[in-house]
């Protein structure tokens, strides 16, 4: 909505103009002065509220979530995917607990390659190669925001150094964390979302 006001200085005093609004104008040159003058300012305060308020519903949109381009994870998972993951969750917590150790692949210590490895085999009746950098190359790359429960995820803490986990949903997935051992971590914490890198999709044989 247009609002304009114009002042005419011809007639001896200030009038009022055109008050313009949609595709039709108002009023014109009524005398600002008593009464009339009193009404017709009125009338123009009445309307000044009305065309904000037309303005401000214009431009309102709802805001953003909290990491839009970090969304993960299908809206409706399927009921394998609901069976996945409550068998990822389960070897999580045959795990839990256990301790990172570089090039460890058992219980008195693990490293994530591993840990993915033997997850995969034990639970889900697949071999996997065991190193990182193997892993990145098997699979479909899918993207983030597409993720399901088994999917496996990367991440660049360094240069030089890369680091693997599964992912269960919801944002989370289960990894052999350097320093906490097996543990379920969130992908939108701001380390994780820092580093991510990609992810891979293993197909499942149910």
């Amino acid at each position: 909505m247009r609002l304009f006001l114009g002042i005419r200085r011809d007639t001896g005093g200030p009038t009022f103009a055109s008050l313009a609004g949609g595709s039709g104008s108002a009023m014109s040159n009524d005398r600002i002065g008593g009464r009339s003058g009193r009404g017709v300012i009125s009338y123009v305060a009445a309307l000044v509220p009305l065309a904000l308020l037309s303005v401000g519903c214009a431009v309102t949109a709802t805001g953003p979530s909290r990491h839009p381009e970090h969304a993960t994870g299908a809206s409706t998972p399927s009921s394998s995917d609901r069976a996945t993951e409550e068998i990822l969750r389960q070897s999580y917590r045959d795990w839990h607990g256990t301790k990172h150790r570089l090039g460890g692949t058992g219980k008195a210590g693990i490293d994530c390659s591993a840990f993915v490895q033997s997850v995969y085999r034990d639970a889900l009746g697949i071999s996997l190669p065991r190193t990182t950098h193997a892993l990145a190359g098997v699979g479909r790359e899918v993207p983030r925001g597409t993720l399901r429960p088994g999917d496996l995820v990367f991440f660049k803490p360094t240069p030089s150094r890369r680091h693997v986990g599964i992912y269960l949903s919801r944002n989370e997935f289960v990894h052999a964390s350097l320093k906490r051992g097996v543990v379920i971590s969130e992908m939108d914490t701001s380390y994780w979302s820092k580093h991510y890198w990609t992810a891979r999709r293993i197909a499942l044989s149910f």
